[in-house]
């Protein structure tokens, strides 16, 4: 109803950041509530529940699940930006090393058991892809000075993400032939940032195009609209859709 509601609270005593929900009634995110970065989930009833922390040493962020019951996030428990799978067991395992060479952020599950990252290990923040196989392939190749990062797959094989190589911070898409669009355009400084798409077609991000921070909405058709606004900060507007059911559909 465009209603603005709070859905967690910590009465002052820490932060919570990067709402991730995982498609079937919990929503992850990340808290320094006990004096350092955790990762909680918050399920259908609002009961929240801590399902990882470090032990002192490192930080977790990005939560991103997969749908499948596994949970990405990126850490520095071993001094460098790594990222790291909880999955069904319990089990916590490292999946991308960047062996000192750069670093691995911004873990973004598609569904069909690919999972994209942001790295420095070109040179430059590129978005990679680490595929079924355990093969990593750069799948975003910026020009001179422009950098890629913020993936957001959306299930259908399109693969959304901010970039700077316009000369200013736009989303762009990554279409299922490897072709690179930029979908938003901004007017003079603004910027558009924080891509996140559903299976059914729709792109939400965070611009402040119209001088303060809003979500806008695009949809299939093209349209896009403000969705909330707000004058002192920003956020990503999460979308639900039904996710495929079967690894041949298309």
């Amino acid at each position: 109803d465009g209603a603005t509601r709070p859905i967690t609270g910590l009465n002052g005593q820490g932060n919570n950041w990067f709402p991730t929900p995982d498609g079937r009634g919990s929503l992850y995110f990340m808290s320094d509530r006990s004096g350092h970065a955790v990762i909680l989930a918050m399920d259908s009833k609002g009961k929240i529940v801590q399902v990882f922390k470090t032990s002192g040493q490192g930080e977790n962020w990005s939560p991103a699940p997969d749908g499948r019951g596994n949970l990405y996030f990126t850490s520095d428990r071993n001094g460098e930006s790594e990222v790291f799978v909880l999955d069904t067991k319990g089990k916590v395992s490292r999946v991308i090393s960047a062996k000192g060479q750069g670093e691995s952020w911004s873990p973004a599950p598609d569904g069909w058991g690919n999972l994209y990252f942001v790295s420095n290990r070109s040179g430059k923040a590129e978005i990679y892809v680490l595929d079924a196989k355990g093969k990593i392939t750069q799948v975003t190749h910026t020009k001179e000075k422009g950098e890629s990062w913020l993936p957001a797959p959306d299930g259908r094989g399109n693969l959304y993400f901010t970039s700077n190589k316009s000369g200013k911070v736009e989303v762009f898409v990554l279409d299922t032939k490897g072709k690179v669009s930029q979908v938003t355009h901004t007017n003079g400084k603004a910027e558009s940032w924080g891509p996140v798409a559903n299976i059914t077609g729709n792109l939400c991000f965070t611009t402040d195009r119209d001088g303060n921070p809003t979500v806008f909405c695009m949809t299939a058709n093209g349209i896009t609209s403000p969705i909330t606004d707000t004058s002192d900060t920003s956020w990503t507007k999460l979308l639900s859709g039904q996710r495929p059911t079967s690894n041949n559909l298309k």
